[in-house]
């Protein structure tokens, strides 16, 4: 069992990302027109040790290299939380490894470079390595959106549902980022973890930050 206090007097081990890919069954619209944009598919990169999400990134369509570089970018810096949390994303930070399954979008010049340029070293996985953490994470996740999906105005949900099912649930992009940084920021991040039995905000600190 891992828990704070074994935390606090544990060694801080080498930073290490888990990159994944998840999407959700919901479709994202234009903020401005109401038109549909496509189904989320997100990236995100998690620290193998505390479970601390550092970065995502959000596109429709196929996951691309360029997502995947956007995604650890927003994992090695600094970020500010939107909206009504404010103040700062904690975790990030250049990670000594980043674990990634095979993919075309993933073995790329682009990536390779970005990794070199910052002394990252990029390890392959098999397709079931730590999957069962992710299958927890998406859980939750598909959870959150469930009961969050439906903003905006109404006027723009009607416009997009002219093309859409009527069924079919629909959310902004800036309020889909928003729902997905309040989720892990304020609900995930602070939340005890069940395999760590302490929350990932809480093994961040005692690990990463003393």
């Amino acid at each position: 069992m891992i828990t704070a206090s074994v935390l606090q007097e544990t060694q801080a081990p080498p930073l290490e990302i888990r990159v994944f890919d998840h999407d959700l069954d919901l479709w994202l619209i234009d903020d401005r027109n109401g038109r549909p944009l496509g189904q989320p598919r997100l990236i995100l990169g998690m620290d193998m040790v505390t479970r601390a999400v550092l970065g995502f990134s959000v596109m429709t369509g196929p996951v691309t290299t360029p997502s995947l570089v956007e995604c650890l970018q927003h994992a090695t810096v600094p970020k500010t939380l939107s909206g009504d949390l404010g103040g700062a994303w904690m975790p990030f930070g250049i990670p000594k490894r980043v674990w990634m399954e095979r993919a075309s979008w993933c073995e790329s010049r682009q990536v390779r470079t970005f990794c070199q340029a910052r002394g990252i070293q990029l390890t392959w996985l098999t397709p079931r390595t730590s999957q069962a953490m992710i299958e927890r994470f998406g859980h939750s996740l598909r959870e959150q959106f469930a009961s969050a999906t439906g903003y905006g105005t109404q006027a723009r949900l009607i416009r997009a549902r002219d093309v859409l099912p009527e069924s079919t649930p629909v959310m902004t992009l800036p309020a889909f980022r928003g729902v997905l940084e309040s989720y892990i920021a304020g609900s995930y991040h602070r939340t005890p973890h069940s395999t760590l039995k302490v929350s990932p905000m809480e093994a961040w600190h005692s690990l990463r930050e003393g």
